[in-house]
């Protein structure tokens, strides 16, 4: 398939979800008001067919396409929360979905929802997008999207909601005097000239995001407001957290540090406006990559704890690293991996170790390089200060149990013959980690009892890398994968999904009984049948080079972020918002495919 017939498929399959009708609103008149808008005018939603669709074993979902990459939706103008949707203008949906938030102020539902475009000019992947088809410019890098919707799911209009990045005082480029982002970033759009542009920083890979309604004050209007995590997973180029707030102002978390920053999350527990206590989480997506805590002490200046406090890396008791040569403190990194190596140092399913909260002295967090040489040195039992994951990606908090965590740790290394014919073996398949923090003096994380759980090995019908997770509130955790088959260390990745043979998907893993089921499954082969499992099969059979093409050169579909929606769920079930990034398609300005979707149970 061409990427010109992907572009047109991607388009024009359209009317797929016209039947999906719910009450009466006005999304469907705006849509049809703003004659620049690409929405079905019949539903107020995308008119591309839906890219995702419920597993049998899921127990039922109605699953309803919202917005895909390259709608263009109306433009919402106003200051918040009173945005309104503008009778001309447009606001173009890039590719990459990623993390969402969602909060219903009235009779409407906001989403925020991150566009993981890669910012950095010396990748081949650096993305420039469209703004709108209304508005002229383009957008360079990650983008930040407020989408509001009716009560029942109408698109009623859309905004790129970061238009200014404030400086870095205190993090640094690695020479130490350089400020990793620089005064004057901002996004100018003028709607008499209907263009926009932009000078300064370009974000990154703004990939998992989390939203806190309550408990946070915007430092400019000195106003408790919602706020919005936004994390550049480059570490090289940016590797900052932002506090982005509804005045359109993004504030550098400087007291995390730079690191590849996967997910930020605050606890609700622990909040400036409510607590007198800023306490947030974050992983980083590295080949050596650390869980962080930090812990903020709001001043005057410092309303939310941003900049002071404390940083600090855990430690599970014992252990350099999760799994891998050298997993155990003492012993050496560098002996020929075996297939033992990859086994959790935590143990089996249902095992959990202490761990420890590692105080990162504050001269170390200036510069990436600076945090990476202190927590890879050794300690006094000669491991390493914290615990290394290969691949840590979403950290979320439970829904239910306050000061619990669920960590996805990707891994996918296991193979026979990496780099040079060396075997490596660690976490060949993902896990799913539950962190319970053991909070006792809540300033004081040594007196934590923390310890670390392996709740779920990936494989055979299980999933594999693990990515996203969305614990709701029925103890349920929805874990999205990301296939890592591409890398040439991940055979026991391709195995399963060679025997397998279905398309990127979501399981749910009842907290409770420990079980795990297929809960979704993309519509990869629908909207491109290079990517049908029988033309992946034929190239299979056709000999070492056509596997080879199947495996490394198909750009296979992932789900991404994912929240629950709780006036969607009925009893006992939850309903979610869900985004898929479709890697293969192409739209005509916006980056790759995408989409947004409601799933919400079926039946009583």
């Amino acid at each position: 398939m061409t990427d010109a017939s992907r572009r047109d498929f991607l388009i024009l399959t359209g009317a797929a979800g016209a039947g999906l009708l719910l009450a009466e609103s006005s999304g469907r008149a705006i849509a049809a008001a703003n004659p620049a808008t690409s929405l079905d005018a019949a539903t107020g939603r995308t008119k591309v067919a839906a890219m995702l669709a419920d597993a049998p074993s899921s127990g039922g979902f109605e699953v309803i396409p919202l917005v895909s990459s390259g709608d263009n939706i109306p433009l919402l103008t106003g200051t918040w929360p009173d945005l309104q949707p503008h009778a001309e203008l447009t606001y173009g949906i890039t590719g990459a979905p990623d993390g969402m938030g969602l909060m219903t102020v009235g009779d409407a539902h906001y989403v925020w929802l991150q566009h993981e475009l890669v910012g950095d000019k010396s990748d081949d992947d650096y993305t420039e997008t469209k703004f709108s088809n209304t508005v002229a410019g383009v957008m360079p890098g990650a983008r930040l999207s407020l989408i509001k919707f009716t009560k029942d799911w109408q698109v009623i209009g859309g905004m790129q909601l970061i238009r200014e990045f404030k400086p870095t005082t205190y993090l640094m480029q690695d020479d130490g005097t350089t400020p990793r982002v620089a005064a004057g970033s901002m996004l100018t759009l003028d709607l008499e000239k209907r263009s926009v542009i932009h000078a300064g920083h370009v974000p990154s890979d703004f990939c998992g995001g989390t939203l806190m309604e309550t408990g946070f004050v915007n430092p400019a209007t000195g106003k408790e407001e919602p706020v919005w995590f936004a994390n550049e997973e480059n570490g090289g180029y940016s590797g900052l957290s932002w506090a982005c707030f509804p005045d359109g102002t993004a504030w550098p978390l400087e007291g995390l540090g730079i690191y590849e920053k996967e997910t930020t999350l605050a606890l609700r527990s622990f909040t400036p406006k409510e607590h007198g206590l800023t306490i947030v989480v974050g992983s980083e997506d590295d080949d050596d990559g650390e869980i962080y805590l930090w812990v903020g002490k709001p001043a005057a200046d410092d309303p939310n704890g941003f900049v002071t406090g404390q940083l600090y890396a855990l430690k599970i008791g014992g252990a350099s690293r999760e799994s891998g040569p050298g997993k155990l403190d003492g012993t050496s990194s560098d002996a020929e991996s075996q297939p033992a190596d990859g086994d959790s140092v935590v143990g089996k399913e249902g095992d959990s170790k202490p761990c420890a909260w590692i105080a990162v002295p504050k001269e170390a967090t200036r510069t990436r390089k600076s945090l990476d040489e202190f927590l890879s040195g050794t300690d006094a039992k000669n491991g390493r200060r914290a615990t290394a994951f290969l691949a840590p990606e979403d950290i979320n908090e439970d829904a239910v149990v306050a000061n619990r965590l669920w960590l996805a740790a990707d891994g996918g290394a296991g193979s026979k013959a990496y780099d040079g014919d060396k075997p490596r073996w660690e976490n060949p398949l993902s896990r799913l980690y539950r962190i319970d923090l053991g909070v006792k003096e809540p300033g004081e994380p040594a007196t934590w009892s923390t310890t670390i759980t392996l709740a779920k090995e990936g494989g055979a019908g299980k999933g594999v890398s693990y990515d996203n997770v969305a614990p709701d509130s029925n103890g349920l955790v929805l874990i999205a994968e990301d296939w890592d088959q591409g890398s040439d260390e991940a055979d026991a990745v391709w195995d399963i999904l060679k025997r397998e043979q279905r398309a990127p998907a979501l399981y749910l893993f009842d907290s409770k009984t420990g079980d795990i089921k297929l809960a979704f499954l993309t519509e990869m082969g629908k909207h491109d049948p290079d990517l049908d499992w029988k033309a992946l099969s034929a190239q299979i059979a056709s000999g070492a080079e056509g596997e080879k093409k199947a495996r490394d050169d198909s750009d296979f579909w992932e789900t991404s972020g994912m929240i629950e929606v709780p006036s969607e769920g009925k009893t006992g079930r939850s309903a979610y918002l869900i985004t898929v990034q479709a890697h293969s398609l192409k739209t005509d300005g916006y980056g790759e495919g995408g989409q947004v979707l409601l799933c919400r149970p079926k039946g009583a």
